[in-house]
């Protein structure tokens, strides 16, 4: 296992602290820290069965060197592309990094959200000492 992968199954395994069943982050500092890839935009959709790294099409070729274990949405507005795979991953209770996404962000993930998901505005940081 990567050490990427292992970042991502210890986050995944803190989820019931948060009590949600599903991370986004789009912090590009967060998504590297847990993927490898290091491109400008990039979002991380994490669950119990699986990850998606969502990036534009600037980025696709860096994204499948640095992060060859992820599947790829590409996307400019990659949190809003992610949103509309939850359901896919089993998510309904969709954490997000409230210390880091501008009041405009949320509402812009808030409106486009899928039935049946809710975000959940967390304190937990992908680099969090819990992870």
């Amino acid at each position: 296992m990567s050490d990427f992968a292992a970042r991502r199954a210890a986050a995944t395994a803190a989820f019931d602290d948060y009590d949600i069943d599903g991370f986004l982050t789009v912090d590009s500092a967060h998504v590297a820290w847990l993927s490898g890839f290091a491109g400008s935009n990039a979002g991380l959709m994490l669950s119990a069965s699986g990850a998606l790294l969502s990036t534009d099409g600037r980025y696709t070729v860096q994204a499948g060197k640095q992060a060859p274990d992820l599947e790829l949405v590409s996307a400019r507005n990659t949190g809003v592309a992610l949103l509309g795979r939850a359901e896919a991953l089993g998510v309904s209770r969709l954490g997000v990094e409230s210390e880091l996404l501008t009041m405009a962000a949320f509402a812009d993930l808030e409106s486009n959200l899928p039935g049946g998901l809710e975000l959940v505005a967390s304190r937990a940081s992908s680099q969090s000492s819990a992870w």
